[in-house]
């Protein structure tokens, strides 16, 4: 319910205040954005390995935002049909380097390249196109607009920034880059996941994009559910990969004679398996010295 009031708009105090007056739950507003914080980023890294399937036009364009006093930068890049908001990415400047960035988020997410991009009339952008496209698919369209009368518009684009920034005006700012690159992060799940978009015949972009989750009505609670689930999966595969490298022995001592028989290391009363390479030729250095006719060979198991 946090998450929920938190990107539709309500300031952390109102959002305590709410529960207060409905649940009577009595919370530090302190506490509803660690909430926020946390499960924002939990979701964001599952939501980021799903891959979506998007049209051949994607709008590219930046949006200030206000972090510490100071104006800073937000990279958004949507797709066209689908509406889904590949990826965001704050910056300080509006160089080539802090185009590229935005875009190289993009090739992890959507792991396809468009036929065209259409952005501002920023120069910063054909460079950075150019370096992160168009040297692994040619067909990669610049579409740049040099006016607001060009034929083409990015206002699918410039819209998505009116709909954040019903959310940023709230806060007046951000306190940190962190929090910031949070909040836009976690407002991009709300966007593509949670949120019906009306043009798009009032269902999420997500789903729009072949993306179906069944999340049901409460579609933040089964998507932390789906989250934790996904991160608890990992956890799981990545100690039965470490448990394997660290408690199994990857190699193998092979002895021979001179004439090439292969002999039983335990009939000798060699070490047969090591945890490491490293082990096992310190061992055949020893046995060398007792036995320098025999031949030794350390393989991997």
């Amino acid at each position: 319910l946090t998450l929920d009031l938190y990107f539709k708009g309500l300031s952390l105090r109102k959002i305590t205040d709410t529960l207060n007056q409905f649940f009577q739950v009595k919370l530090h507003h302190e506490t509803v954005r660690r909430w926020i914080m946390r499960f924002s980023e939990m979701v964001s890294e599952y939501t980021d390995k799903l891959q979506p399937k998007l049209s051949d036009t994607w709008h590219t364009d930046e949006q200030m935002v206000k972090v510490k006093g100071k104006w800073l930068w937000n990279w958004n890049v949507l797709d066209a049909d689908t509406r889904f908001l590949i990826a965001t990415n704050l910056t300080r400047n509006r160089e080539i380097k802090d185009a590229r960035k935005v875009f190289q988020k993009t090739k992890t997410i959507a792991k396809e390249s468009p036929d065209r991009i259409v952005t501002d009339g920023l120069f910063s952008y054909e460079k950075a196109i150019k370096k992160e496209f168009i040297p692994f698919r040619t067909k990669t369209k610049h579409v740049r607009l040099a006016s607001i009368r060009a034929k083409v518009q990015n206002n699918k684009v410039e819209r998505y920034h009116n709909t954040f920034r019903e959310r940023d005006k709230t806060m007046r700012g951000f306190k940190t880059e962190h929090t910031a690159q949070g909040i836009s992060d976690g407002f991009r799940t709300y966007y593509n996941f949670v949120r019906p978009h009306m043009g798009i015949s009032n269902i999420t972009p997500s789903k729009m994009a072949g993306i179906d989750l069944d999340l049901g009505n409460n579609r933040w609670l089964n998507l932390i559910r789906l989250a934790k689930a996904n991160e608890k999966l990992e956890k799981e595969n990545n100690f039965k990969l470490n448990y394997k490298s660290l408690s199994h022995d990857r190699y193998i001592l092979k002895v021979f004679d001179k004439d090439g028989n292969e002999l039983d290391c335990k009939d000798l009363g060699f070490k047969k398996t090591y945890r490491s390479e490293e082990l096992a030729n310190k061992f055949v250095e020893f046995y060398r010295l007792f036995h320098p006719k025999f031949t030794f060979k350390i393989e991997e198991n």
